[in-house]
């Protein structure tokens, strides 16, 4: 979208970058071939108000200085209701991708959920996804001449990626343990409320009872860390098993689909993994009590945790389960979702 955007004549595009993972986030930058880039520097904080609060205040100071006559943001992040609360402070518009996701339940995922119930009703422009997505933000009140429904944006980046054989040789030994019958699982897991409900702790007793079963010789893992030191046992647990799991520190985006689509099963909380796995004809195990993107076409492919949860029965009654990749991908559109966007945006300029 944005490359989108700076194509065109009547539009002087800036992105901005509150840089909370610094290093994540150059390494993503690089690989989309985004240079130009305003990074918003502050001081990273584990306490929520600390965070929103700097954020806040950087983005007011930016928007003050430069009065955008729009300000796009993408997602369910701090920075996300960050910016648009300091665009709204200054009467500037706000154009909210992504919008309409909803579990209804404030602190799953936390505080995401309150992030984009509180940027729809900041936001003049609204992005869906989906069709579901749009009937969550009239719900809310948000007046159906202002929803767009775009599809999702994931899509355009997954129809471009051409892999070809550029991982194979680095995971050679992944697709020869594939051949021999191994079932290939991905895992990820970062949310905060996996800690806080206790979640983090029964997946690390039920894997401690995994690795200990003879079950575990079929399985192997790929594990994906995430730099939140609340899962450190966790990542330890898969590190004392490395003849059963590859632990990975960071793989870029085309990394990330060549190792789902070699995967038999997904267990992640990211939002982003269950909709691009998914598409790619992977089940997905949500390590979540609740998903917003969990749509009712979704529900067959996929699984969340529910109370007494049984990980690996979980895990088994999905890969027994036949996708139908093509009706998965007529809900999340065509492909062309960041055009769409761009399309409406250049409305704006005439």
């Amino acid at each position: 979208m944005y490359h989108l955007l700076k194509k065109q004549d009547c539009i002087d595009v800036k992105f901005v970058a509150a840089r909370q993972h610094t290093d994540l986030l150059d390494k993503a930058l690089e690989n989309l071939g985004i240079s130009d880039v305003v990074s918003l520097f502050f001081e990273r904080s584990s306490f929520l108000g600390s965070l929103y609060s700097e954020l806040i205040s950087n983005f007011y100071n930016f928007f003050s200085k430069e009065m955008p006559d729009l300000v796009v943001v993408q997602g369910d992040t701090a920075t996300v209701f960050a910016a648009a609360f300091a665009a709204k402070l200054l009467s500037i518009k706000i154009a909210h991708v992504e919008a309409g996701l909803r579990t209804f339940l404030t602190q799953h995922p936390f505080p995401e959920e309150l992030n984009r119930v509180l940027t729809a009703d900041l936001a003049d422009i609204h992005f869906a996804p989906t069709k579901y997505d749009e009937q969550n933000l009239l719900k809310q009140g948000v007046k159906k001449e202002n929803i767009f429904v775009v599809g999702a944006t994931f899509l355009d980046l997954l129809q471009n990626i051409n892999l070809s054989t550029r991982y194979e040789d680095k995971y050679c030994g992944l697709l020869d343990k594939k051949k021999l019958g191994k079932k290939i699982f991905y895992f990820s897991m970062h949310r905060r409320e996996g800690v806080v409900d206790e979640i983090l702790q029964n997946i690390i007793h039920q894997l401690t009872a995994f690795f200990a079963s003879r079950d575990s010789e079929d399985v192997y893992f790929i594990v994906i860390k995430h730099p939140n030191n609340f899962f450190a046992q966790l990542y330890d647990l898969f590190n004392q098993h490395q003849d059963k799991c590859l632990v990975l520190d960071f793989i870029d985006h085309e990394e990330l689909i060549f190792l789902l689509k070699i995967s038999d099963l997904v267990m992640t909380d990211s939002g982003g993994v269950f909709e691009e796995s998914l598409c790619l004809g992977k089940p997905v195990l949500c390590l979540r009590i609740a998903c917003e993107r969990r749509y009712p076409d979704l529900v067959s492919f996929s699984k969340i945790l529910e109370p007494g949860f049984d990980l690996f029965n979980m895990a088994r009654e999905l890969l027994n389960i036949e996708m139908d990749v093509k009706s998965l991908l007529n809900l999340f559109g065509n492909g062309q979702a960041c055009q769409k966007i761009v399309n409406v945006l250049l409305s704006l300029c005439k």
